[in-house]
């Protein structure tokens, strides 16, 4: 909802239960309401469907930009043709971050419809004509398609024999559109998961429907209860896919450190080991170059661990989560950051992490896109609520709603949290995001 200079979300709040029980003591009413709540139950089984599609190919296309996005300010991209080092640094980067598992293929295209990079080495250099896809793309546009694999630009993937998901993404550098990605994913796995979600929903929507048939007419009142009992359930059950997130999130920290981290120290110190024992040659300059790559990779690896366990609050606690996110702020980008308040009772571990998300998101915003110098970060507890002020002095929030700011509004209505952003004209943007403590028995 916008208003003015502030946009503000909140969670609903069910209600009307005088009116509910109006509509029962009325027959002719409560046979209307009963049409429409079924024609209201079918819509919402076809809509969520839907929207269960788009939602599961928005959060595919959301990790692939951020890949897209980290290629971009690592210097990766972009490259010349046929810069075979650029070329080569690239693909030891996408073959880390991007393939394997769904991910089968991945190519870089020019405005002018050159293969710039793939993973299938055959095909750079090479120039096609430019499909809709890419050109949506190369125009700052993003789109999901199954492909068919028909055209000459696909030769390489039409012996795979599944259907594939194609992601065409935009490269921006220095605010510039200078390519397009392609990315190819088997959808196995994707169509397996849109199966089984429509199964629950339709599954849900058959239970419903058999409720009200049974018990609309005579018993309104429970009726209302049901309905709070299923949207509790199912903001717990959101609730716990976040918990589930998060301790994901952990053992993928733990598993990188201990299964790649410590063998890739091993190796480098075996390296250096030989490096000591031979002179200077070809064959210790080639060793000397190995270390520089291994480090290189040791050096990647240790940067994507710490952004993945900056997003963990951890035991000791979101007052200094807060703490450790101003740190990492002030290093990488040299700005000026304070942190105000103090911890507050009654937070959950799950609401907890929504809050720090929320603050991450709004601290990275106004570092990317406010252009600010100096930022405040306030932790305050209110009425049955935890609040997390975030205030820059950048150039104020430009209205627009991007992935970042959907989902961290959907992660804080799933936990009855809301969020709010003002803009200040010339005195930058505060950003205000609050959740409920179990003082306030909102939690899920």
């Amino acid at each position: 909802m916008l208003a003015g200079n502030t946009m503000a979300i909140e969670s609903a709040r069910p209600g009307g239960i005088r009116s509910i029980w109006g509509v029962a003591h009325s027959g002719q009413l409560a046979v209307v309401a009963g049409l429409v709540a079924i024609g209201a139950v079918l819509t919402i089984g076809f809509v969520v469907g839907r929207t269960a599609r788009e939602d599961l190919l928005d959060a595919r296309t959301a990790i692939h930009h951020g890949v897209v996005t980290d290629l971009v300010d690592q210097g990766l991209i972009p490259i010349r043709p046929n810069d075979g080092r650029a070329i080569a640094a690239l693909d030891n980067a996408i073959r880390l971050r991007l393939l394997g598992g769904e991910t089968i293929r991945v190519k870089l295209w020019s405005p002018e419809g050159q293969v710039l990079y793939s993973d299938a080495s055959e095909l750079i250099g090479r120039s096609f004509e430019v499909d809709n896809g890419i050109a949506t793309a190369l125009a700052g546009g993003s789109t999901v398609e199954v492909d068919d694999l028909t055209g000459i630009e696909n030769e390489s993937e039409q012996g795979i024999g599944e259907p594939l998901l194609e992601f065409y993404l935009p490269v921006v550098a220095d605010g510039e559109i200078v390519g397009a990605f392609e990315i190819y994913e088997v959808a196995n796995s994707f169509l397996t998961s849109l199966a089984r979600i429509r199964s629950q929903v339709w599954t849900a929507v058959s239970v419903g429907l058999g409720a009200l048939v049974v018990a609309f007419g005579s018993v309104s009142i429970r009726l209302a209860q049901g309905l709070d009992r299923r949207r509790r359930e199912a903001e717990q059950h959101l609730a716990e896919l976040l918990t589930a997130a998060e301790d994901e999130r952990r053992r993928i920290v733990g598993s990188l450190h201990d299964d790649i981290g410590q063998p890739l120290y091993r190796i480098q110190y075996g390296l250096e080991g030989c490096l000591q024992h031979l002179d200077d040659g070809e064959v210790a300059s080639e060793l000397r170059r190995l270390v520089e790559l291994v480090s290189g990779i040791d050096s990647s690896l240790r940067s994507e661990l710490r952004v993945l366990y900056s997003g963990l609050v951890e035991g000791d606690g979101l007052a200094d989560a807060l703490d450790r996110l101003a740190d990492a702020t002030r290093f990488e980008g040299g700005l000026e950051v304070e942190v105000t308040g103090g911890e507050v009772a009654g937070v959950s571990g799950t609401a907890a992490t929504a809050l720090f998300r929320a603050t991450q998101e709004a601290v990275i915003n106004a570092r990317k896109h406010a252009q600010a110098s100096k930022i405040t970060i306030d932790l305050r507890g209110g009425p049955g609520r935890a609040v997390v002020t975030v205030s820059d002095n950048g150039r104020g929030w430009n209205g627009r709603i991007g992935i970042g700011l959907a989902t961290t509004h959907q992660r804080l209505v799933a936990l009855n949290g809301s969020m709010r952003i003002e803009r200040r004209g010339n005195r930058g943007t505060r950003v205000f995001v609050s959740v409920p403590t179990a003082s306030s028995g909102d939690t899920s």
